[in-house]
């Protein structure tokens, strides 16, 4: 199958959810986002459709209160049935948590197969949360830790933290996920940091450290995490500040 029959293929799929999803009603004419998305995806300079997206995205959505959560989702709905990997992911995240559109799991793992087989990075790793949790689709964690290296060794430092926290809350393989903890902090995840600081208090995975524990901590409030100053005061101070609605000393999956 060649590469163009492959994406007709992928947006036909991705057009019949997207219309089933987003009913459209009749209007005089298209949107601003709409029609600039279709003038720039005629356009010879600008030949990659999530580019031509993420300009519009930019141009007609960032900062406009007044734009409803809807109206955002029908224009996901319309550029992923032109191929954009990038909006069948983003479409894919409002469909999971119902924001703009009703809440589906199945619907969200649809679309994020959709843009996985585009190649989207972001996809992968969202859909391997998919498997984790066995949202929309059987749980196999098999296949979600496949798709987070994926998505990993493409660069997404969400997945190598969620690698981290598999390793670490499910497997309870505490080197594997010391590993991918200390690959994330090394590109700036707050939550990494501050969950390799508890493996570090705890001794477990790496050697028991309450230095390199605190340390880990700091570097992560000053990256603004508020469960690294929670682990600092329960720890250190003699009292605990609730910081987040639940008592859980580890950040969850991104």
């Amino acid at each position: 199958m060649s590469s163009m029959v492959a994406l007709n293929d992928i947006a036909s799929r991705t057009l019949a959810y997207t219309k089933k999803l987003l009913p459209w009603t009749p209007r005089e004419g298209p949107p601003a986002h709409e029609q600039m998305l279709l003038k720039l995806m005629r356009s010879s300079a600008l030949s990659d459709v999530d580019a031509a997206v993420k300009i519009v995205e930019r141009g007609c959505f960032e900062g406009a209160a007044e734009t409803g959560c809807e109206d955002l989702a029908k224009f996901y709905a319309l550029a992923s049935a032109h191929g954009s990997a990038y909006a069948m992911n983003c479409l894919a995240y409002m469909s999971k948590h119902g924001i703009g559109v009703r809440q589906d799991d199945q619907g969200a793992v649809t679309l994020m197969k959709a843009a996985v087989d585009l190649g989207n990075t972001d996809a992968k790793n969202a859909l391997a949360l998919m498997y984790m949790q066995g949202r929309g689709l059987q749980r196999d964690d098999e296949k979600a830790v496949e798709l987070m290296k994926l998505a990993a060794e493409e660069g997404s430092v969400s997945a190598l933290y969620n690698l981290g926290y598999f390793f670490d809350d499910i497997s309870k393989d505490y080197e594997y996920a010391a590993h991918y903890y200390k690959a994330a902090a090394s590109h700036g995840d707050a939550d990494a940091m501050n969950n390799l600081g508890v493996l570090y208090y705890e001794g477990r995975g790496v050697p028991k450290d309450s230095n390199e524990a605190t340390y880990l901590w700091a570097l992560a409030i000053r990256e603004g995490s508020e469960r690294a100053l929670g682990n600092v005061l329960e720890k250190y101070g003699n009292m605990r500040i609730e910081t987040e609605p639940h008592e859980d000393v580890v950040a969850t999956l991104h």
